[in-house]
Order: C-alpha cells, then sequence, then structure tokens
C-alpha cells in the first residue's frame, strides 16, 4: 500500500518496518540518507509489530522498539502517524538509557480515551477506539503496579481541528469523523491521565506540505523552502488547543516543539545541510527525524537513569 495514497483517503494515515536509529550528527545523518532513496526514508518497525504491506501498524497492539525488561522504567509512544515519524528520535534520546521504549500506533487514529469501560464496549468499539484503550490500559497498569512510566502523545494536531474549526460534519469524511472524536476525548484523555499522576508530554503540531505547493528543485520530497505559515497551518490556534487540553497533566507536562530544527520565524526548509526535511508531504524523514533527538533528551530523562 502506498503511504500517501491511504493518507490522501484517510487524511493522516501511514505505515511501518524494521525499526533503525539513534543519536546522529548533521553530517553523519546527510551521509546515511545519501545511500538511501528519498521516497525509502520512512521511520521502520519491527516485522512483529505491523503488517509486511503497510509502514504503520492498523490494528491495535503494543510494539517494543527496544529490548525489554517490564521492571525498568518505560516510555511509551502513543499516537498516529504524527508519532510515527519519530521513532527515530525517540531511538535516539532513548540510546544508551536504561528504559524500554514501546509504542502504541495506529494510522489516522488520534490519541484519545474512547471510554471502553465494558467488555461489549470493547467489543463493539472501532479499530482505533481499541488501540487506544490498549494504550491507556497498559500506562495505566504500569502506574498501578508503580513502575516508572513517562508518555509521549503525538497527533496531527491541523488535520482533525482545521475540521473543527470548519464546522465539518462527522459523516463527510474519516478525518472529520475522527476530529469530532477527538473534540471529546482527547481533553477526557489527559484529564485521566493527571488524575492518575501519569508524567506526559505532547509533540506540538508538525511539518507538512501544503497541498498544490511546486517546487523546481524536487517535489518527490520536496525540497524548497516554504512560508511557515503554510508548512504549519493554523500553527498558533492549533497550539492554544493542545495546551489548554493539556492543563489537566502533571509534573512538566511539556508541549515539545522541534519545528526549529529547519524553521525560522518566516520560513521552513524542505532540505537543510544535505538532509531531506520530508519524506512525504505530510511526515518528516527518518533521516531528519534522528536528528532531533535532542527535543527529547528531557522528556527521556524524567524516568531513565543510565
Amino acid at each position: 500500500m502506498r503511504l500517501v495514497g491511504a493518507l490522501i483517503a484517510l487524511a493522516v494515515v501511514a505505515s511501518g518496518l524494521l525499526l533503525t536509529g539513534g543519536a546522529t550528527t548533521a553530517h553523519s545523518a546527510s551521509s546515511v540518507q545519501e545511500r538511501v532513496s528519498p521516497q525509502k526514508d520512512y521511520p521502520r518497525m519491527p516485522r512483529s509489530c505491523v503488517d509486511p504491506k503497510d509502514l504503520i501498524p492498523q490494528e491495535p497492539g503494543i510494539c517494543k522498539l527496544s529490548a525489554y525488561r517490564h521492571v525498568r522504567p518505560t516510555v511509551v509512544l502513543w499516537g498516529d502517524s504524527h508519532a510515527w515519524q519519530m521513532i527515530p528520535a525517540l531511538k535516539g534520546a532513548t540510546k544508551g538509557r536504561n528504559v524500554n521504549l514501546v509504542a502504541f500506533l495506529m494510522g489516522g487514529c488520534p490519541p484519545m480515551d474512547p471510554q471502553l469501560n465494558t467488555r461489549r464496549k470493547r467489543q463493539n468499539a472501532s479499530s482505533c477506539d481499541k488501540a487506544n484503550d490498549v494504550a491507556l490500559r497498559y500506562v495505566l497498569k504500569r502506574k498501578k503496579q508503580k513502575l516508572k512510566v513517562k508518555v509521549v502523545i503525538g497527533g496531527a494536531w491541523n488535520r482533525y481541528l482545521s475540521h473543527l474549526r470548519a464546522g465539518t460534519p462527522p459523516d463527510e469524511s474519516y478525518a472529520a469523523k475522527m476530529a469530532h472524536e477527538l473534540e471529546t476525548d482527547t481533553p477526557r484523555l489527559f484529564r485521566r491521565l493527571g488524575k492518575r499522576r501519569i508524567s506526559t508530554d505532547v509533540i506540538g503540531q508538525s511539518l507538512e506540505v501544503p497541498p498544490g505547493a511546486s517546487c523546481r528543485k524536487g517535489r518527490t520530497p520536496f525540497v524548497c523552502a516554504l512560508p511557515r505559515g503554510k508548512a504549519l497551518q493554523s500553527e498558533g490556534a492549533n497550539k492554544r488547543w493542545v495546551k489548554n487540553a493539556m492543563k489537566p497533566l502533571v509534573g512538566k507536562r511539556r508541549y515539545l516543539t522541534t519545528n526549529g530544527a529547519v524553521c525560522t520565524v518566516k520560513a521552513c526548509r524542505g532540505k537543510l545541510k544535505g538532509i531531506y526535511t520530508f519524506y512525504d508531504d505530510l511526515h518528516l524523514s527518518a533521516t531528519r527525524s534522528r536528528t532531533l533527538a535532542r527535543y527529547f533528551k528531557l522528556t527521556v530523562g524524567d524516568v531513565a537513569r543510565r
């Protein structure tokens, strides 16, 4: 399945294979990327976590992205394809630390609390609701067992919130349906995590190439500079919505922005220091993601020890 086609249909879908990664300099990252076709430079997941025809899981479940020992501190990456794209960054941030790195990811499925509090509800729930329920139960269980857990949540915020601002009916598209669920269920998730005192950070809005953008230097992936307002549409409004929803969270409750790696206040670069920013129009390249590990060091440090 070609990722871009799926994303157009579902608004925010991606897929996965075998994960590699780690902290890296821009120079070494550029050298690695030169050996990889830009169209294949996507985050890779273990085969046990994803169907071979996909890049990101489309079924609920945990993916263990590192060697796993139940009793040691655990970093949980949770969300849709905009969380998935940060796998290489989290791999780099956790490298050499005494932590597990696990993920609960599903394409086109924002992080939410679906309130599946009965067996019947769980049986009749959508795959997205089941995926979120599995993730929530995992972190709540670790908290109950008094095991250290750090949650890192990510979502294609603009993709959902733009439908809410436009008043798009939920039956008009899959993305609109997810948007209406996110409006109530994501704030409820943050309230629940806060009430249980589960340390949680949230990845802010990520870069995208707007529909119709042209670039003579190269379009697949996009390599030209974009006005920041085009690459990060409704940036201020999206940040206000997410940060308001985050208020019940405890601890540092960081709103993590990585866009400074390629953006100024006016523009965002499609290629910088030999590294492509994008894998496709909606996601960062794996090589670019690997250079973002530093943005997650404090997050990992909340639970990790060397």
